[in-house]
Parts: C-alpha cells; structure tokens; sequence
C-alpha cells in the first residue's frame, strides 16, 4: 500500500492550488477527503498506481544489479591479491631454498680463502694503523709517507 500512498501524495502535491478540486471539495459532504476517496476510484489513479509499482520495482532490480556488479568486482579484485601474495610467497621459498641450496658451496669457498690466507701468513680481517704522511716542502700540495727514522724527528 506504500505505492498508493506515494501516489496520493504526488496527487495532493499536483491538486494543492487546483481551483476545481477546491470548489469540489467545498461541494462534497466529506471534504477534500471526500474528492481523494473519489479519485482513489478512478482508472487514473490506479494506472498511476501501476506504474509507480513497476518504477520501485525497477530501481529495486537496478539497485540489485548495481550491488551485484560491485560485489563480483570487489570479489574479483581480493582474488587478484590473494593470488599476487600467494605468487610472491612462492618467489620468496625459491629463493630462500636456492640460497639455502648453495650454502655449502659458499662455506667452502670462504674455507678454501681462509685455508690459502694461513698459508700465506697473512692475516685476515685484521686492521691495520693508517701510514703517517708529511708535507714535502717543495711541494706543499704532494703528501708522502715518513719514514720510520723521521717519524719522531721534529723540524
């Protein structure tokens, strides 16, 4: 009954200022009321009725569809990023599986450096002073190494 009441307020709305529903409600025993119950009868009033019933009906589908589209979108679009997180999942195991593969290759190798490092009689990893420099008078701009019986030797 929400569609009749949606008409009959589109029909007050229309008939407000309308003279001839003015002087037809001043002739009918019951009023305005008394016109609205007569119209409420007409063929007029129930097309108006059917159509406004047909136009809620299709905002309702359009609506529907509408929030159908939006969910299959949205549904589409988590799917897309699950997918991308489950395929970057998998980049990182294979990676860490290969880094994981050749670990024992590169012990080795950093053993065999080690291993020919002792040989050598170098040590390795140790730090070593930075060489003490002096200023050649001639040329101001060249630093050289001192040597060890000049290092101590003030000018």
């Amino acid at each position: 009954m929400a569609y009749a009441e949606d008409v009959l307020k589109a029909w007050r709305k229309e008939t407000k200022h309308d003279n001839l529903v003015r002087v037809a409600s001043f002739l009918n025993d019951a009023g305005k009321e008394g016109v609205q119950a007569a119209w409420e009868k007409t063929d007029e009033f129930h097309e108006r009725w059917r159509l406004k019933g047909r136009e809620l009906l299709a905002s309702a589908e359009w609506r529907k569809r509408r929030l159908g589209k939006r969910m299959k979108e949205e549904t589409a679009r988590l799917e897309g990023v699950a997918a991308e997180s489950r395929d970057k999942a998998k980049k990182t195991k294979a990676v860490e599986k290969e880094w994981e593969a050749t670990r024992e290759q590169r012990v080795g190798t950093w053993r065999e450096f080690m291993a020919d490092a002792s040989k050598s009689g170098k040590t390795v990893g140790e730090l070593k002073p930075p060489k003490l420099r002096a200023n050649d008078e001639d040329k101001l701009y060249v630093r050289r190494p001192v040597k060890e019986e000049e290092r101590y030797h003030i000018h």
